[in-house]
């Protein structure tokens, strides 16, 4: 019964957006406007509720529920399986919607027509996610057959921070819809209301206000999303590695990009026209290139470990949206250039890319460029498929982690580098002094370790670059002259690179065949002991455990390892489960593969060196981010 409650309070929800949507010029409906938030929001999260009662009785009627649930799956994975699957996902996905268009209602300082226009689109955006939801995914679906059990969810999405990982990731994207919908107000009113100089200043900082707030906070659920997603891959894959380049890995780093981009760009917007313009468009992009990350991930179009797609058709509809709004953006873009003739390529003539704001610029650049780095490899595969259609004798070229990696790293030394200059607010004798500083220090560190690893000529470049932005933000930070949110956003996301660095030219990784009693020596102070498998049973599956004993220097005692192969009752499923030994220097990962008693098991070891101190920085990002936030919020405007 709850579970047609939930069907019914669906398709009220998609009633109420379209009264909305076409009625809010009525007086009548446009007083009613915050009460049309609240029922919206309310609506859905009944919806949720409903789904996930479904699940909690295990429900089997349900399309949904019998894909991704069974009487043997644990209850605290009944979370994960609510949304791990398209249909669930897709109603999160309103539901956040519906919560970040609640939160419209609390701004404060702002007109009402701001604010309900905004909500306006908003609506536009959450009743054409509705309607694909009801119509192509919906997880109210009823089979029309007896189910006795379930298919259960796929065990390496058992895990508890799967859970947590796709609603951060959603929040991350649905909160670039605030900037998106801003985009289209202040073109509406500048167009349509022909609103005066005065007058479109005050929306304009307005308009600024949201959009920084909201993208502050995007970046930082992007920034925590994306580093549980790395970090449970790295656990869980047992791949070997934290981050592969991933299609969908990818197509939720494009947001983060675009929405760093639009933090740079709205800095300036106060002062500098050109960064004014460009902080339009990129309001309107960031959350562009998320809906078109959704249309990429769950169309199918390009293939991914990750992906969840069971029918390519779902993503005509998601097409069409994406096509839909870029046809908007093009119209006003067009009419917006003939009534303002804003774009004057002269002004770009007068910047001082040694002065902030304008070295902000340089920065903008970088990040494009990234951004064309990892869309280029993300498209290449889909060009050279069609190309291939037209000309058998293209051959088949594979984009793989290596093309990403030494990309970026080609422009990463001189990325870092106007990196110090724009977080540079003294003399030029301070970038001189960290130059001296930083070749200091590098060379102490190419004597010490030039006999242990091979550092090429950029892998130099980007080491050297890093320890020049430390000293040019801990100057700036003693002088007083950097605002710490810059100063912690900066140095942690100098530190990550540094870190990363240094994890990719030290790490070592190697497999061997293995029986009870042998020794494997992972370093001069560190040798691992095998001391044979062992069988148990879990709820829902049985694991083969190996038992490994970490020895240091002089046979000292570490820690142990028990790696697991899994066998998965109700899915037949095999699967292993990485352990890991953690501390600040380094990380140690044991996999068990195929083998027995007698001939012995093939194991995967990996010795990753400042594991800990990458995920360290990654939270340290995210903090940055945050006080960012609550510094802007605190930030009054006279308007």
């Amino acid at each position: 019964m709850l579970l047609l409650i939930g069907t019914y309070f669906l398709f009220f929800s998609i009633l109420l957006s379209i009264l909305y949507i076409f009625f809010i010029f009525h007086l009548f409906f446009y007083k009613l406007s915050r009460y049309w938030s609240i029922l919206h929001f309310i609506f859905l999260t009944i919806c949720i509720f409903c789904l996930f009662y479904g699940y909690l009785h295990t429900e089997f009627s349900v399309y949904s529920i019998y894909l991704n649930d069974s009487s043997f799956l644990p209850l605290f994975y009944k979370f994960s399986a609510l949304w791990s699957n398209h249909e669930g996902s897709m109603l999160l996905w309103c539901w956040v919607l519906s919560a970040i268009i609640y939160s419209c209602l609390f701004w404060e300082k702002c007109t009402d027509e701001f604010k309900y226009l905004t909500i306006w689109v908003l609506s536009i955006i959450s009743f054409l996610f509705e309607i694909y939801t009801f119509s192509y995914s919906n997880p109210f679906q009823r089979i029309e057959f007896r189910v006795l059990e379930g298919s259960e969810l796929l065990p390496i999405l058992q895990d508890p921070v799967l859970i947590i990982h796709p609603p951060i990731i959603y929040i991350g994207y649905l909160l670039l819809s605030i900037p998106f919908s801003l985009f289209f107000v202040w073109a509406y009113l500048v167009l349509y209301k022909k609103i005066s100089w005065d007058t479109e200043q005050y929306f304009f900082l307005q308009w600024v206000r949201y959009c920084s707030l909201y993208t502050l906070l995007s970046a930082s659920f992007l920034t925590f999303g994306i580093a549980l997603g790395s970090w449970w891959a790295y656990y869980e894959l047992g791949w070997g590695g934290w981050w592969f380049w991933d299609p969908v890995e990818n197509a939720s780093l494009l947001p983060w990009i675009s929405s760093i981009i639009l933090i740079h760009l709205l800095l300036g917007a106060h002062s500098r026209k050109w960064f004014r313009i460009l902080s339009y468009h990129f309001s309107f992009l960031s959350f562009f290139i998320s809906l078109f990350g959704t249309f990429l991930v769950r169309s199918g179009i390009l293939e991914s470990v990750h992906s969840f797609v069971s029918d390519s058709s779902r993503g005509y509809f998601l097409l069409l949206m994406i096509l839909f709004f870029l046809l908007l953006y093009l119209i006003f873009v067009t009419n917006l250039t003939v009534r303002t003739r804003s774009y004057n390529l002269g002004v770009l003539s007068q910047l001082n890319l040694y002065r902030w704001p304008d070295s902000l610029f340089l920065s903008f650049f970088y990040l494009i460029l990234f951004l064309f780095i990892i869309l280029w490899g993300m498209f290449y595969s889909l060009f050279q498929k069609v190309f291939y259609f037209f000309s058998s004798s293209i051959s088949n070229i594979t984009i793989g982690p290596e093309y990403y990696n030494n990309s970026i790293s080609l422009f990463l030394w001189s990325f870092l580098f106007f990196l110090g200059i724009s977080s540079n607010r003294l003399s030029y004798f301070c970038i001189l002094r960290a130059i001296v500083f930083s070749g200091v220090i590098s060379l102490c560190f190419y004597l010490f370790f030039s006999d242990r690893i091979l550092l090429t000529l950029f892998d130099s470049l980007d080491l050297y670059f890093c320890l020049y932005v430390f000293y040019i933000l801990i100057e700036n930070m003693t002088a007083s002259s950097i605002r710490v949110q810059m100063f912690l956003s900066h140095f942690f996301i100098t530190l990550f690179i540094f870190f990363v660095k240094l994890w990719s030219l030290c790490s070592v990784e190697f497999h061997e065949y293995i029986r009870p009693g042998d020794k494997i020596y992972i370093s001069n102070s560190l040798e691992l002991l095998f001391r044979g498998c062992n069988l148990f049973r879990g709820p829902n599956y049985e694991t083969l455990q190996a038992n490994f004993l970490l020895l240091g220097g002089g046979a000292l005692f570490n820690g142990f390892l028990f790696p697991e192969k899994r066998h998965y009752f109700h899915q037949d499923f095999y699967s292993s489960k990485v352990d890991i030994i953690t501390n600040p220097l380094y990380d140690l990962q044991v996999l068990i593969g195929d083998g027995h008693l007698y001939q012995g098991w093939s194991m995967s070891f990996y010795y990753y060196p400042f594991m800990l101190l990458i995920w360290i920085s990654c939270f340290g990002v995210v903090i940055s981010f945050l006080v960012s936030f609550f510094y802007k919020w605190r930030t009054t405007y006279n308007y």
